[in-house]
């Protein structure tokens, strides 16, 4: 999921979330849990 915010024509704000669903190749090799990723960028064009 990613939410972006145009502050102007040259700048933009991304917020993001991703999560990881383990699967049965992933459970049978050890440790088993879902993993989250949060992420802030800053982008600016020129």
């Amino acid at each position: 999921m990613t939410v972006v915010w145009k502050i102007d024509h040259h700048q933009n704000i991304v917020l993001g979330w991703s999560h990881f669903f383990q699967s049965d190749f992933i459970q049978g090799t050890g440790s088993s849990v879902d993993a989250d990723l949060f992420y802030l960028q800053h982008a600016f064009k020129f």
